[in-house]
């Protein structure tokens, strides 16, 4: 089979493209777009070699869903879209997000599992549209204060870390309903684990724990709860 190896420039020019699909092919490279695809909505490039994604890529005005996922861009990303509101980054070699992440403010669904991430941004709060969280199988040894500001956050997936304690924030999550924190090194969980009233599904299986903060009427929308392999 063909594998495109680099993107030809006359790319650039399409004006009128709204959907670029490149994944599975063998690009090296994203050529730096400022000031072109103006109306580019989705951007596809899993499972290709790019190492480094151009900072103009930032500058793509229109774009909303970008799939990265399999391509060797370790340390981080660069400044991306603040339209973006998917964004699709695992099994990347990421070593830690950028700062500027916060800024997505329209980002709706976010994966960076399976990457080697130790924390999040300071200011990940900030993202208040975020809906989706995956974050499976990274390093991850604490969140953020600032976690319990994602008020839209539904599902939050960060199984197989090594987080040894969540932020008091963390209750605060009040539009949350399926977490999985299971295979973790959670000794306690916050007095405020209590205000999650939408939760609906709770893994805390493989962590340390040997108490838990709440009653079950404390949460009742509650329908699956797994706790094996705790003291």
């Amino acid at each position: 089979p063909t594998h495109a190896t680099r993107l030809p420039d006359s790319f650039l020019e399409l004006d009128q493209l709204c959907d670029l699909g490149l994944s599975n092919n063998r690009l090296k490279t994203f050529p730096a777009a400022r000031g072109k695809l103006p109306c580019l909505r989705s951007l596809r490039l899993t499972g290709n070699r790019i190492s480094k994604l151009p900072d103009e890529i930032g500058c793509l005005a229109a774009l909303q869903s970008l799939q990265l996922q399999g391509n060797p861009l370790r340390p981080t990303l660069p400044q991306l879209p603040c339209t973006l509101r998917r964004l699709e980054a695992a099994s990347c070699w990421l070593e830690f997000l950028p700062e500027s992440l916060a800024d997505l403010v329209a980002l709706e669904f976010l994966d960076v599992s399976r990457n080697q991430l130790r924390a999040l941004p300071g200011g990940f709060g900030r993202l208040r549209s975020l809906q989706v969280l995956l974050g499976v199988g990274n390093k991850l040894a604490a969140l953020p204060e600032t976690f319990g500001k994602l008020q839209s956050l539904r599902t939050c997936m960060l199984n197989a870390n090594k987080l040894s304690e969540l932020p008091n924030t963390f209750g605060e999550l009040a539009a949350l309903e399926e977490l999985s924190l299971a295979e973790n090194c959670l000794v306690r969980l916050p007095g405020s684990f209590a205000q999650l009233r939408s939760v609906q599904s709770l893994e805390l299986s493989r962590n340390q724990l040997a108490s838990l903060p709440f009653e079950p009427s404390q949460l009742p929308q509650l329908q699956k709860l797994e706790l094996a392999g705790n003291p």
